[in-house]
């Protein structure tokens, strides 16, 4: 089930309960995501296609992230393969930021 978003200013459609379950899984998996810092302002299309797409979701498929958390979670995934090629976790840290 994806959550409509009502109009393009507004926060994205997240439960304070589901962005508490987020921002633990998060902090488990050594991912730093601030769920508080403002985002930038999303055209309508966007925001449906990041919510249909993107954004992680639960089994019933409830939005579980913000735009911030996906791109933090992408860059942090992204960041892994820089170990493979020899890099630090230093230096893997500064590829993620």
């Amino acid at each position: 089930m994806v959550v409509p978003v009502k109009s393009v200013g507004m926060a994205h459609p997240t439960t304070e309960s589901n962005q508490k379950k987020v921002a633990a899984a998060l902090t488990a998996a050594g991912i730093v995501d601030d769920l508080g810092q403002e985002t930038p302002d999303f055209t309508t299309n966007s925001q449906v296609v990041m919510d249909r797409r993107y954004l992680s979701k639960d089994r019933e498929g409830q939005v579980l992230e913000g735009p911030e958390g996906m791109f933090r979670r992408v860059a942090q995934n992204l960041s892994q393969a820089d170990l493979n090629y020899g890099a630090t976790e230093e230096q893997r840290q500064a590829t993620e930021v």
